[in-house]
């Protein structure tokens, strides 16, 4: 079955002036069967439609079933694993959970931990911390580490040994083996989880002052008294 678009786009009046009105070139199941229906009404009786055109076309709407009934199916079961992921995200509140991150945090003159991991041993290491400029303030001297997890504690003060700003920065790890090669550190954040947002469909999980996505999520467990009552 082959459909002719017209050349002209159809244009509707109006009291300021004559404005184009965009054709929906979407053909759906509805569309086509009607299409094919009036094709057979109209066909000419001393040469109908051959049997093999017909199926032929009735294979096509066939497969356009098909596919609607397949993108419908698709979205409400996305809806439901939107649904699902949303409440198992909301078991977290008030759980300590350990997500990927490279974020630390200054509130009330007081600033959140350094984490990270290192794959091997190193002979030396430090960190540098950025703000939101992208400008070093600050560096922790970490030293030879061995290889796992590891946390490193930081004042909230800059290189001259002045208090920051409360906020958030970003931190990154310079870490090298006995022998100066460089070691790739894994960093990952570790907070308690305050409340869940959702924000077009994305799921986050507010930490602090800022949010991770529930998919960054690593690890999760019962948060510790003391850090309840922070």
């Amino acid at each position: 079955m082959i459909v002719n678009a017209p050349n002209d786009t159809p244009k509707a009046q109006t009291s300021a002036g004559t404005k184009s009105t965009l054709k929906n070139d979407t053909m759906g199941k509805d569309q086509f069967l009607k299409l094919m229906i009036e094709q057979l009404k109209h066909q000419d009786p001393l040469s109908p439609m051959q049997n093999t055109e017909f199926t032929s076309q009735m294979a096509q709407f066939s497969s356009l079933e098909q596919l609607y009934n397949v993108n419908t199916n698709l979205g409400s079961l996305s809806q439901i694993n939107s649904s699902v992921a949303n409440a198992q995200s909301l078991g977290m509140i008030g759980k300590e959970v350990k997500a990927v991150g490279n974020t630390v945090e200054i509130a009330g003159g007081k600033a959140t931990a350094i984490n990270f991991s290192l794959p091997s041993d190193v002979g030396v290491s430090s960190v540098h911390i950025t703000n939101a400029a992208g400008e070093v303030v600050a560096t922790v001297t970490g030293g030879a580490l061995t290889g796992g997890e590891h946390t490193l504690p930081w004042n909230g003060k800059d290189m001259a040994g002045k208090d920051l700003a409360d906020g958030t920065y970003t931190f990154a790890v310079d870490a090298r083996s006995v022998t100066g090669q460089a070691v790739n550190a894994t960093t990952f954040m570790r907070g308690i989880v305050k409340s869940i947002s959702i924000t077009n469909g994305v799921t986050y999980l507010n930490i602090g002052n800022g949010k991770v996505l529930a998919s960054d999520i690593m690890e999760v467990g019962q948060a510790a008294a003391s850090a309840k009552t922070n």
